[in-house]
């Protein structure tokens, strides 16, 4: 049922309840994405330095995944991960040239000190400015953290080939 007009006993239609909606600025909306992006980076630095002492993180859940990733990622291959933590499960696909991106500063710091063979870059999927081409590109557990899939699908689709691999989980 629809909110009653508080100066009559009737019911207001839909097409009245959104007749003049405030304008949104596009000041708000950045305002919004900043404080939105900064929260989740303060969130994955803690984790990141947590993950420093604390082994019980979804051992299991990650072992699984990177099985799974493996099956569909051969050896040998250019791959790019976005979100990609500590570097754990783009080491473990052994590519011929990896770059993990995160936003994450202590995560890409970590990803440095674990797995040095690996180009590891401190950046903003929503902001890449990569140019290379890459046979896979792999997004895990990481569209669900973004504030704008959109403009990070587009940035994913600059760095493929008609024979690229984007994997999503």
């Amino acid at each position: 049922m629809w909110p009653a007009d508080s100066a009559s006993t009737s019911i207001l239609k839909p097409e009245t309840i959104f007749e003049n909606p405030e304008p949104v600025s596009n000041c708000s909306i950045d305002a919004a994405r900043l404080k939105y992006q900064e929260a989740r980076r303060h969130h994955w630095n803690d984790v990141a330095r947590k993950l420093q002492t604390w082994t019980g993180w979804g051992d299991d859940y990650h072992r699984r995944l990177t099985q799974i990733y493996q099956s569909l990622v051969p050896p040998g291959q250019s791959v790019l991960e976005l979100g990609c933590a500590q570097g754990d499960l783009l080491a473990a696909l052994r590519p011929a040239s990896g770059i993990g991106v995160d936003f994450s500063e202590e995560m890409i710091r970590a990803a440095i000190r674990r797995h040095s063979h690996l180009r590891f870059v401190h950046a903003d999927a929503h902001e890449l400015k990569l140019t290379e081409k890459f046979d896979v590109i792999i997004l895990s557990d990481l569209v669900n953290d973004l504030w704008d899939v959109q403009t990070v699908f587009n940035n994913v689709s600059r760095l493929t080939t008609p024979r690229s691999r984007v994997i999503i989980n």
